[in-house]
């Protein structure tokens, strides 16, 4: 089953995710694998028991149950690339295109979907920029999350 990766925030993947957020002396839940930092950013990860990401309606529950306007999200076709789509400010953001990374500096709700692959957050709290790369074996080797920094120049 697909997973979908929600965020306003970025961490490194699932795995690290207890530790990162440690760091961040994260206190709050608001549902099960999903958080909120102190910044007031979000991150969470979809399990199986919210359903295949893939299916609207399972897509719309899960946001709806974050608070997240689903009609906000942003979510790219992914193709297994190194192509990292920088987001402006206007409603054509809502349908990306093909990509495996997004980039915003403005308030978006990004999303990808992962199955083998992970989810790399990138985030400079400061400026408010975050990255959410899909990232699988082709995607690291075309360098995907080079493509991802570099958008942080």
């Amino acid at each position: 089953m697909t997973k979908y990766c929600f965020s306003e925030v970025p961490i490194i993947n699932q795995k690290l995710s207890e530790v990162i957020l440690q760091s961040y002396d994260v206190q709050n839940s608001i549902l099960p694998n999903h958080w909120i930092l102190p910044s007031g950013l979000r991150v969470g990860f979809s399990d199986q028991s919210d359903g295949d990401m893939k299916i609207v309606d399972n897509c719309r529950k899960y946001c709806a149950d974050l608070g997240v306007d689903y009609d906000k999200l942003v979510m790219p076709r992914q193709v297994h690339s190194n192509h990292v789509l920088a987001l402006g400010n206007d409603a054509d953001c809502l349908k990306p295109g093909q990509a495996d990374g997004l980039f915003s500096d403005q308030k978006h709700v990004l999303g990808i979907l992962v199955a083998d692959c992970l989810p790399v957050y990138l985030f400079h709290l400061p400026s408010g920029r975050i990255a959410l790369v899909h990232a699988g074996w082709q995607g690291i080797r075309l360098q995907i999350i080079n493509s991802a920094l570099e958008q942080f120049d």
